[in-house]
């Protein structure tokens, strides 16, 4: 019981420096997906089985294909992160300096680098929907 509290404290202390010390974390490299270059019906069937499209029902696939479309719809509104760009960093910024307290030159470097990888995300979301959006539609048109 007396090596408790001494190993505990010792724990956390070791925990807290490796947060520390990981706290930047890799920036995630984001590729463009690989687009369905179909012109035949085969090709077309094929692009269909990697989401499993070719087991639905004629109504669950109306149903993706309006949820789909209002997300796509939703984050193409949601300009924010292309027509602020300065909101948006100034956001992660203020969340840095709360979290981390870092500063100076290491404060934009990681800005920056979260930002890239924000905005990286957000493309591959929506190259992501509108590949799915046109199986979707093959699908119902396939069917």
């Amino acid at each position: 019981m007396k090596y408790l509290i001494p190993v505990s404290l010792f724990f956390l202390l070791v925990v807290g420096i490796f947060a520390h010390i990981n706290w930047v974390k890799e920036p995630q490299t984001f590729g463009a997906i690989e687009r369905d270059n179909c012109i035949t019906d085969d090709c077309w069937k094929e692009a269909i089985k990697k989401e499993q499209l070719n087991i639905r029902l004629r109504g669950e696939l109306d149903a993706m294909l309006v949820s789909h479309q209002n997300k796509l719809e939703r984050m193409q509104s949601d300009t924010k992160i292309v027509d602020c760009p300065e909101c948006v960093r100034y956001e992660i910024e203020q969340d840095l300096i709360s979290s981390y307290r870092i500063e100076g030159r290491e404060l934009s470097d990681e800005v920056e680098k979260q930002y890239q990888e924000i905005l990286g995300r957000r493309i591959l979301e929506i190259e992501k929907l509108q590949q799915s959006i046109e199986r979707i539609e093959k699908a119902i048109e396939l069917q």
